[in-house]
């Protein structure tokens, strides 16, 4: 027994011939859940990284949605002076005709 105690305080797996591939099976497992561990952290590292930009994003749309909508709001009201003061400009030259006839 002193020999079975001796290699697990060095990490020894003692094994016999009939669990020799049950153990390298689960060694196996083993790392490929550490592997599938460590690829978890960098997806999950690289999903914060995306909702930062996401949010940055979205802040820059934000600002340009207000400044279109200012300028398509503007673009009205001009409009509407446009057509008065054209209104205005024609009831001049009209008057001013007909004073001259």
């Amino acid at each position: 027994m002193a020999l079975v105690a001796d290699a697990a305080k060095e990490g020894v797996l003692l094994v016999s011939p009939a669990t020799l591939a049950i153990n390298l099976n689960l060694l196996t497992v083993g790392l490929q859940a550490m592997e599938i561990s460590e690829k978890a952290e960098q997806i999950q590292k690289n999903v914060g990284k995306l909702s930062v930009s996401l949010n940055d994003m979205e802040k820059e749309w934000n600002t340009l949605y207000d400044h279109i909508k200012k300028a398509y709001n503007k673009a009205a009201d001009v409009d509407q002076k446009q057509t008065h003061l054209k209104t205005v400009f024609e009831q001049i030259t009209q008057t001013e005709a007909q004073s001259q006839k």
